[in-house]
């Protein structure tokens, strides 16, 4: 029942957003707003992705072969790792364990930017904001429990990727002309952030 007055609660401000945003557009948005309801993302220029000439003289035409061209442009192989300078390297004892408390958690959700696009569940930033007093305690005992256990939760494994154009390319037939933005887990950002500023403050 609470995942759905949730997503009830989002769709209303959705609404209200939208009405307020054209309630008070400006002779320069009101065309922005005309372009939303009017033209279908599909049939936008910037949506449409042509077919992509590859390294090897091949043409990558189909989805599956244009979503792998530019993989493998993105996330290309790494070479493999050179270890022989730490073989016989010494190593410290461990840092002793710090629990977490709700004040890193705190910090953590009031550093986000509310209105950044959401990873793939969907929850943005500013539903995070909005409910912290709830969340801290709860955030603070995962991320506790995740470094106990040596566990990151899988959901939180997976990102949404949107894919643009670099600007000013003579032309957008190759993969090189593309980058690459990777959506997040909110939540996820939350964990990450907590643990990333107390491993600075160690390497301070």
């Amino acid at each position: 029942i609470a995942f759905q007055e949730y997503h009830k609660a989002i769709q209303r401000q959705k609404r209200r957003h939208w009405r307020t945003y054209v309630e008070t557009a400006t002779e320069q948005t009101i065309w922005q707003a005309s372009k939303y309801v009017t033209q279908a993302p599909e049939d936008t220029l910037a949506s449409r992705l042509p077919a992509l000439n590859l390294p090897d003289g091949s043409i990558a035409c189909s989805c599956e072969e244009k979503r792998n061209a530019l993989l493998a442009q993105f996330f290309p192989e790494p070479p493999p790792a050179a270890l022989d300078d730490i073989a016989d390297a010494e190593y410290d004892d461990q840092l002793p364990f710090e629990p977490f408390r709700e004040q890193d958690v705190e910090w953590a959700i009031a550093q986000l930017s509310p209105y950044k696009a959401a990873g793939p569940s969907g929850i943005p930033n500013a539903a995070l904001k909005a409910c912290s007093g709830f969340l801290i305690p709860v955030f603070a005992n995962i991320i506790n429990r995740s470094i106990e256990l040596g566990h990151h939760p899988a959901e939180w494994k997976f990102f949404t990727l949107i894919t643009l154009r670099k600007p000013g390319k003579p032309s957008y037939l190759i993969p090189k002309a593309y980058r690459p933005i990777v959506l997040e887990d909110t939540s996820s950002k939350v964990v990450e952030s907590v643990i990333a500023r107390r491993l600075a403050a160690i390497a301070e």
